[in-house]
């Protein structure tokens, strides 16, 4: 489990922004790992992004939308 936050002070206006302060990460995320022997192990991992449309997002091109992960890692 992990909480992200960062916040950036007076940004300067951009199309569609004007400027000043914003939230540019804000998400929690849950993730787990399964190990299938010293060399091989998979994850899955949920981000709850906690941002909402805005005009910095817009402007920026910021994802707001929550994302899966899943994956599998091999090691020599």
């Amino acid at each position: 489990i992990g909480y992200v936050q960062t916040k950036g002070k007076d940004l300067r206006s951009r199309a569609g922004f004007s400027g000043g302060d914003a939230d540019l990460v804000k998400y929690v995320e849950v993730g787990t790992w399964y190990y299938f022997n010293k060399n091989m192990n998979v994850y899955a991992a949920y981000k709850f992004n906690q941002l909402n449309d805005n005009d910095y997002t817009k402007a920026a091109g910021v994802a707001t939308d929550d994302q899966a992960a899943v994956g599998i890692v091999y090691q020599f």
